[in-house]
């Protein structure tokens, strides 16, 4: 059976993957005046500076994004999806104070707050943070929601945009369980045969298909790995996480490469060889969060020996451990909704 992939992560990826489908899916006339010609920025460091990890006890799933419109104007949007559904009376605070932070570092940029709620809460949807004392009468923030369990396929179903194949399966896995996983998303891979997208938007939105919900049998696991390999005509000898890696590859060569170059430029290292091998170390660390690949095709993909990956994966896991143990010491007082 499939590792568990984090479904924090699959949104952030996908939300950066499809960054424009995105936007006409919930912001259509803003996406309309945006230049996508100019690659958006995502301040995923600056938001861990500006909102540390520490000052929740909860997993963080936000983005912030720069972008910018055609008449040169640069707007930033604050995207939070909220999958676990917790009964937590500190949120909209939480939502607010990234606000005004996000306000004061970037100079009181144009900002839109938005969060998807896709957990299986009928109820929960906090929208509004309001404070009230002494001569502070009304301070009210309210931000965009968008509730996934309020609506029908047939509304999620946006025509010509590829968002939609996210949204179904989010409501879907909602609504099915067991061995219905199997069934529906049969169904979605073949909408998006269908549909006659770009190769690399259809491997990533597999990826989001396959690994958003666990195949409580792995009977069925491997049912659907055949009937996908079928339907969309890949090679004998290639799998379904080789098919989707190949849609990733220059996104993790390229977070590599930036991220090896800051760390070369901090420690006063020659462009070279040994920042090479930190692009190739960044790229790993980029697919280890992933947690959908086996070190056999992370090397194949960076073209790494499988020794160095594994190494790598024995001190990311053993630092993930002692994370989780820090984690672990408190739960901050949040409880989840009872289902």
């Amino acid at each position: 059976m499939a590792e568990k992939l984090s479904k924090d992560a699959l949104w952030k990826g996908i939300i950066t993957s499809l960054f424009e489908p995105f936007m006409y899916y919930f912001y259509e006339n803003l996406a309309a005046k945006i230049d996508f010609s100019q690659k958006p920025e995502f301040l995923d460091k600056e938001l861990d500076e500006i909102y540390p990890l520490s000052d929740t006890k909860k997993r963080r799933s936000d983005k912030l994004i720069k972008f910018f419109l055609k008449n040169g104007e640069a707007h930033w949007i604050l995207v939070h999806v909220e999958i676990q559904g917790y009964e937590d009376k500190d949120f909209a605070e939480r939502m607010f104070t990234m606000f005004y932070r996000i306000r004061d570092r970037f100079s009181k940029p144009n900002i839109a707050s938005f969060v998807i709620y896709t957990d299986s809460s009928k109820t929960y949807a906090p929208n509004t943070y309001a404070y009230n004392y002494e001569d502070i009468v009304g301070l009210s923030y309210k931000y965009g929601t968008f509730k996934v369990l309020d609506y029908t396929e047939k509304e999620l179903d946006k025509p010509n945009n590829p968002f939609s194949i996210v949204m179904l399966t989010t409501l879907k896995s909602l609504q099915k369980e067991g061995k219905e996983n199997y069934s529906w998303r049969i169904d979605l891979v073949r909408q998006l045969k269908a549909k006659n997208y770009d190769t690399s938007i259809i491997r990533k939105l597999l990826s989001f298909i396959k690994y958003y919900v666990q195949f409580s049998d792995s009977a069925d696991e491997l049912e659907f790995e055949k009937k996908v390999s079928t339907i969309l005509n890949l090679r004998k000898d290639m799998t379904i996480e080789e098919y989707v890696a190949e849609a990733f590859k220059d996104d993790f060569i390229a977070k590599g490469r930036e991220k090896g170059r800051e760390e070369g430029r901090e420690e006063g290292i020659e462009i070279g060889r040994e920042e090479k091998r930190k692009e190739k170390l960044q790229a790993i660390h980029t697919m280890l969060k992933l947690k959908s690949f086996s070190d056999e095709i992370i090397a194949l993909i960076l073209n790494v020996e499988i020794e160095f990956v594994q190494q790598v994966r024995a001190q990311w896991d053993k630092d993930q451990l002692d994370d989780n143990q820090n984690d672990n010491t408190d739960n901050g007082g949040v409880k989840p909704i009872a289902e």
